[in-house]
């Protein structure tokens, strides 16, 4: 399946770059919500789990982790916070290398699945190639703020598209999720990849347009930029709002980050 590749070359591709900085790096606060590169890679190692404990059955899934991290949230804790005490990592190198061999363990595992597989999950269950898509937009967006706080800009590849896709499949997501009516027709989206390949999505007559480049749609709607430091072309109330609230990731509607607060912070 080409989603798990994909997923499994994006997590490949962070993991060469973590497991490059300095031990102290891995404690800097990052521009997103002042995690350190440290409880990135925590969060997104555990979600790998659960991915992987859906994969053993729902039962398993409920018990394991979205009940241990569901009765954590009750007590007020955040997401992270949670996610520390429900289910305890090793800290610092040794975390890097549990992420890094449970990231490809749940991608071999992934790959050899048929697409439709339903996996269990917090919201409605979701296929292997959503489940895929997902761990792959959550490690770039994720990643983003790393390779941000480190001064790097990554290079990018043609599997971003996966992610692209996902942003435009939940164009009217982002509004209902906001109680606001969607858009009564589609919104044209059209993009260069970064190999310079034209990606389009819905039709040119549309009145409403976003156009672009791939890199800052994506960023767009996994809410690592703001629109505003982007050079996104929104065009049409509709996509002119949609830009405002673009959210391509599950959960309560979250504001996209203020202008000029996320950006790669060369010395």
């Amino acid at each position: 399946m080409k989603q798990a590749q994909d997923f499994r070359d994006e997590h490949e591709a962070l993991y060469l770059f973590v497991d490059s900085l300095d031990e102290q790096e891995l404690y800097q606060p990052t521009q997103y919500q002042r995690w350190t590169t440290e409880d990135i890679i925590l969060h997104l190692h555990h979600l790998n789990l659960a991915v992987e404990c859906s994969l053993e059955g729902e039962s398993l899934f409920q018990e394991k982790y979205a009940l241990p991290m569901l009765r954590c949230m009750e007590q007020g804790m955040s997401m992270l916070e949670a996610q520390k005490q429900s289910m305890p990592s090793p800290r610092g190198r040794a975390l890097i290398d549990i992420w890094r061999e449970e990231g490809l363990r749940i991608a071999n595992k992934c790959a050899q699945l048929p697409m439709k597989t339903r996996l269990s999950w917090f919201g409605p269950p979701m296929s292997i190639r959503s489940a895929m898509t997902a761990r792959q937009m959550e490690t770039w967006a994720h990643g983003q703020a790393i390779y941000d706080r480190c001064g790097v800009h990554r290079e990018e590849h043609e599997r971003l598209q996966n992610i692209a896709r996902f942003g435009v499949l939940t164009i009217p997501f982002a509004f209902q999720n906001r109680g606001e009516t969607p858009p009564p027709h589609r919104i044209y989206v059209s993009l260069r990849s970064p190999k310079g390949e034209l990606w389009e999505w819905n039709s040119p007559d549309s009145p409403d347009v976003v156009e672009g480049s791939a890199v800052d749609f994506c960023r767009l709607v996994t809410q690592t930029r703001h629109l505003q430091d982007t050079q996104l072309a929104v065009k049409g109330d509709f996509a002119k709002r949609w830009g405002q609230i673009a959210q391509c990731f599950a959960g309560p509607p979250i504001d996209p980050p203020v202008p000029g607060t996320r950006f790669c912070q060369e010395s």
